[in-house]
C-alpha cells in the first residue's frame, strides 16, 4: 500500500494542479470575491478530508500547499482589486464575514497579507483626512468623530482580523496621518477635556473611560506641545473660576500625561493644582485666625499663583483721555 501511495503521489499531485489551474482560472471570471473565497475554503476542506479518507498523510501538506498557491496566491491581487466585491467594497459595505474569510485565506500564503494591509490603511486614511476636513466649529463632534472611527476599526479589527499587529500597526498609521493634518486637533482635543472635566455628573469609571479615549487620540499627535499649551491656558480657566469637576481627576489625568510625556511635560500642570491647594489651606486658615481673634469671620479668597506656573495673559492697555 505504500508503495502504490509513492507511486500515485506525484502524478496526482501534477493531475490536482492542472485542475485547480482551470478551476481557479474560471471562477476569477465568473465569481465575485465573496463567492470565489468560500469556495477556495471549500476545496481546501475537501482536500483534507480527502487525504484523510485515502491518502498517506504526508500527502496533505502537498498538496494544501499546491491549492493555496493555485487558489489563492496566484489570484491575491485580482480579488483585492475586484471593483464591486474586492477588499475596499467589503470595508465599504461592512461585510464583517467576508474579510474574515479573506483574512484566514491570505494569511496561508507568504506575503499573502500586505496587500490587505496597505489597503485597509490607505482607505482608513481616506475616510479620516475627509472628517478631519469638514469645517466643524464643535471640538466636541470633531473629537466624538475620531472616537466613533478608532472604534469602529477597533471592532473590525477583533472580529475579522483577530486584532493582527500588522493591522494594528496599519491603522495606527492611517490615525497618525490624518489627526495631523487638521492644526486645531490639539486646541479641540483640549477643549474636548474642558467640557468634560467642567462640572461633570458620573461615575469614576466613565471619567476613566474619558481619559482612555483622550490619550489614544494624544499619542497620535505630533505637536504634543501645541496642546500642552492649550490644555494649561483651559486647565487655568477650570481651577481659578472654581469649574473643576473633581480635583482628584484634574490629577489623574496629569499623573497619565506624565507617564506618557515626562516630568518636564507635567511640571507646570502639577505647580498649577499645588498653588490652589496652598492657595486653599491659606484661606482657611486665615479665616480660622479671624474666627478667633474677633469671632467674625471675613469671607474673602485669594489666589496665590507661581510665577513661571500659569499662562501669562497680556494686560490691556488703559486708554486715557486727552483731557487727563
Amino acid at each position: 500500500v505504500t508503495c502504490t501511495h509513492s507511486c500515485l503521489k506525484k502524478p496526482m499531485l501534477e493531475m490536482s494542479i492542472n485542475f485547480y489551474q482551470l478551476e481557479s482560472q474560471s471562477l476569477i471570471q465568473t465569481c465575485s470575491c465573496s463567492e470565489y473565497l468560500k469556495k477556495a475554503e471549500t476545496r481546501l476542506k475537501e482536500e483534507h478530508q480527502r487525504v484523510q479518507q485515502c491518502f498517506d498523510l504526508s500527502s496533505e501538506t502537498p498538496l494544501r500547499e499546491m491549492v493555496e498557491r493555485e487558489m489563492i496566491s496566484t489570484h491575491r491581487s485580482t480579488l483585492l482589486e475586484m471593483t464591486h466585491s474586492g477588499f475596499v467594497a467589503m470595508l465599504r459595505d461592512d461585510r464583517v464575514d467576508d474579510l474574515r474569510r479573506m483574512y484566514n485565506l491570505f494569511k496561508r500564503v507568504p506575503l499573502g497579507l500586505d496587500g490587505m494591509r496597505t489597503k485597509l490603511r490607505d482607505y482608513v486614511q481616506e475616510a479620516g483626512v475627509e472628517l478631519v476636513g469638514r469645517e466643524e466649529k464643535d471640538p466636541a463632534v470633531f473629537v466624538r468623530n475620531l472616537l466613533d472611527l478608532k472604534m469602529k476599526y477597533d471592532q473590525l479589527l477583533s472580529s475579522s482580523f483577530s486584532d493582527d499587529k500588522v493591522f494594528i500597526h496599519a491603522l495606527n498609521e492611517a490615525f497618525e496621518h490624518f489627526v495631523n493634518k487638521n492644526s486645531r486637533s490639539p486646541e479641540y482635543l483640549s477643549l474636548f477635556i474642558d467640557q468634560n472635566m467642567r462640572d461633570k455628573k458620573g461615575c469614576e469609571e466613565d471619567v476613566e473611560t474619558l481619559f482612555d479615549k483622550v490619550l489614544m487620540l494624544f499619542r497620535y499627535m505630533q505637536e504634543k506641545d501645541i496642546f500642552e499649551k492649550y490644555y494649561k491656558q483651559h486647565l487655568a480657566k477650570r481651577l481659578l473660576s472654581g469649574r473643576c469637576a473633581s480635583d482628584d481627576a484634574e490629577r489623574n489625568l496629569i499623573s497619565r500625561l506624565k507617564l506618557e510625556c515626562g516630568h518636564q511635560f507635567t511640571s507646570k500642570l502639577e505647580g498649577m493644582l499645588n498653588d490652589m491647594r496652598t492657595s486653599a489651606e491659606s484661606n482657611e486658615a486665615f479665616r480660622r485666625h479671624c474666627a478667633q481673634g474677633s469671632g467674625r469671620t471675613i469671607e474673602m479668597s485669594v489666589h496665590v499663583l507661581t510665577t513661571g506656573f500659569w499662562p501669562t495673559q497680556t494686560a490691556p492697555v488703559c486708554q486715557l483721555p486727552a483731557e487727563i
